[in-house]
């Protein structure tokens, strides 16, 4: 959830161990800024989907090319 400053609102719903809350100092508190960094040397891309006919096919396989029909033109967001 972004809050409008840049800021960005993150709750943790799990992954604490045995316990509902983490141990106090074991995460930053309300208000603490934090600052998110890679650990590598490289830097990573942003995510690239893979060319139409690449598609997995835990994803559908390649997609059907969409070819325009009358009853598009029909529907009412058009």
């Amino acid at each position: 959830m972004e809050i409008g400053d840049g800021s960005v609102l993150v709750e943790l719903t799990g992954g604490m161990g045995r316990k509902l809350s983490p141990e106090p100092g074991s995460v930053p508190g309300v208000g603490d800024g934090v600052c998110f960094t890679s650990l590598t040397d490289g830097s990573f891309g942003a995510a690239r989907f893979p060319d139409r006919e690449d598609t997995p096919w835990t994803h559908g396989g390649p997609p059907e090319e969409y070819v325009p029909t009358d009853e598009d033109a029909e529907e009412d967001w058009s």
